[in-house]
């Protein structure tokens, strides 16, 4: 390797870090090596994981086109526009997430390659390259997930440049890839789902007395310990019955949670019910988003609704005046602040600016079945969605009705077309928890 770059460029190789492969980040800085060899730099340095500015509109695509049009306005040629095309929506065809990844895999192939002397042989790639590539990879205990994200940049990449990549035969993809999993494949880490029982546990966490609280005995407000426990029980009763991934809730705000939504359509019988709004999530590529129910209880102590809106109101989380969600729901609201807020490091206020991550989440989650006195070691943040649906099938809930609670990728051609003329279905996830 340092011998290829030379001792100038070693100097200033990076290195990324908790990758199986050796990586160099700054691929840009083998652009000596690579002209000396006559190779094309950009095909070999390009970056595209990067936010793309139709990425970043979150849904208000048309505003991001006219900026980006207005900004060329002067290159109006064919050439000019189909280079405007490939530039801002052809990257689209992956997910930022993927581009991410293959962008990783790609530095792991460039850095491999250099190491080898097999530069010239990785744009195009052969499939006896790719097969010794994968070798080493082995040899350096690559996990399954690792070998299919160097193939999948590598195919990626060709796609890219309009090159033939390998693996390119009718099913050798799969065949290979089958291969690497027959001695590769391990079982999954065991979970439970967070079943009814948890949830009412949640939901019944008490109120301190006021004696414990921090303000005067009369009308005071919960102390803020029991706050964030609040927060982080709630959230994971929200994720349960709303079947929901950890990344739904992070993208939540106060204004996407939709008290009494059926009940402005006529549907008296829903008081007291809400529907929160997901804009997007992980499998909807086309942003149709949707809508989760969520009833009132028949046990005050367990009105999930109820204590959302108590909660909300004792830290002050509040819709901003200004939001136009319920008219723009796919938009990103600017002024609103997120469904679960952070937490500040003293643990007593709470970071209503910035939205959690997903991983943040998935820590609330987690933490609220602390709370309520479980050992977590065989607990995640899947455990919700895989406990809403669990606990909602064997209640008998209708597959299709349960599909429509969480989102799930099953039967998307034919949800199209479903349009019910009543809520009551959408009721039966949260009826499954005999709250």
């Amino acid at each position: 390797m340092l011998v290829e770059v030379g001792p100038a460029v070693a100097c200033d190789l990076v290195w990324r870090a908790r990758t199986t492969l050796p990586t160099i980040d700054n691929l840009r800085i083998l652009q000596p090596l690579l002209e000396r060899l006559e190779l094309d730099v950009e095909r070999y340095t390009a970056c595209d994981d990067r936010l793309m500015e139709l990425e970043e509109s979150e849904g208000n695509w048309q505003a991001a086109i006219g900026n980006l049009a207005a900004e060329n306005a002067e290159n109006e040629t064919v050439a000019d526009l189909s280079r405007m095309f490939r530039d801002h929506v052809r990257p689209l065809e992956r997910a930022h997430k993927t581009r991410k990844k293959h962008s990783t895999s790609w530095n792991s192939v460039v850095t491999w390659a250099v190491a080898r002397s097999a530069l010239q042989k990785i744009l195009p790639m052969s499939d006896s390259t790719l097969e010794a590539l994968l070798w080493d990879a082995l040899s350096l205990g690559a996990s399954l997930p690792v070998l299919k994200g160097l193939i999948n940049s590598i195919k990626a990449r060709h796609r890219r440049h309009q090159l033939v990549p390998p693996l390119a035969g009718n099913g050798d993809y799969r065949r290979v890839t089958k291969i690497l999993s027959r001695f590769q494949g391990t079982q999954h880490r065991h979970v439970f789902p967070i079943h009814r029982d948890v949830v009412v546990a949640l939901l019944r966490l008490p109120l301190p007395d006021h004696e414990q609280c921090a303000g005067p005995a009369s009308g005071c407000r919960p102390c803020t310990v029991f706050l964030h426990r609040w927060r982080d029980v709630l959230c994971g009763a929200v994720h349960t019955i709303g079947c929901m991934r950890p990344d739904e809730g992070a993208r939540s705000q106060v204004c996407d949670w939709w008290k009494d939504y059926d009940v402005a359509a006529g549907y008296d019988q829903f008081v007291g019910s809400a529907a929160l709004n997901i804009s997007r999530q992980k499998n909807d590529a086309v942003r149709r988003g949707h809508q989760k129910r969520f009833g009132r209880s028949k046990d005050p102590e367990l009105d999930l609704v109820d204590q959302m809106s108590q909660f909300h109101l004792a830290i002050g989380l509040l819709p901003s005046p200004q939001c136009s969600k319920k008219s723009n729901p796919n938009r990103q609201c600017l002024d609103c602040p997120p469904l679960f807020p952070l937490s500040h490091s003293n643990r007593r206020d709470f970071i209503f600016h910035r939205a959690p991550s997903s991983n943040a989440v998935a820590d609330m989650i987690v933490r609220g079945l602390q709370h309520i006195g479980l050992d977590t070691t065989l607990f995640s943040a899947v455990c919700a969605r895989r406990g809403g649906l669990s606990t909602a099938i064997e209640a008998g809930v209708p597959e299709v009705i349960l599909w429509m609670q969480s989102g799930h990728a099953q039967e998307v051609a034919a949800r199209r077309y479903v349009q019910l003329r009543s809520p009551n279905l959408l009721y039966s996830t949260w009826e499954a928890f005999n709250l």
